[in-house]
């Protein structure tokens, strides 16, 4: 999460993405990871995919934010 962080700050969104792509897969349960995946996703303009996560992340009970957590 740190690294695709990191990486979104820099302007590197497809290594961000990667990043919590994978911090995601390794926790699941953590609706951060997806509310910051759903943001970069957002900034890429891969619209469809940031709902997606968005919509996972309410389901964990976290709220949406367009700023990185």
């Amino acid at each position: 999460d740190e690294l695709g962080k990191l990486l979104h700050g820099t302007g590197r969104l497809d290594g961000a993405c990667e990043a919590l792509e994978r911090a995601r897969a390794l926790a699941p349960q953590e609706g951060s990871y997806c509310t910051n995946l759903a943001t970069v996703l957002r900034a890429s303009g891969r619209f469809g995919e940031a709902r997606v996560e968005f919509a996972r992340a309410d389901e964990l009970g976290q709220p949406p934010t367009l700023t990185l957590t």
